[in-house]
């Protein structure tokens, strides 16, 4: 497991020193904040796969 929930719909992605959230509100949409870098782009697509998203998922 890459995602750690924060607080309700608030996901923190973490590897090493570079960190990410995503942000699910109550419709479903996902907000991504600070994107990482590119070494960390394919964690990124895990966390979505574990919180059962696809990068069209993204709404902001």
């Amino acid at each position: 497991m890459v995602v750690a929930e924060v607080v309700g719909g608030v996901h923190r992605v973490e590897r090493a020193y570079v960190d990410f959230h995503l942000v699910r509100d109550d419709g479903g949409h996902l907000l991504m904040v600070d994107t990482g870098l590119p070494a960390t782009w394919a964690l990124f697509g895990q966390a979505l796969r574990e919180l059962g998203h696809r990068p069209a998922d993204i709404a902001a």
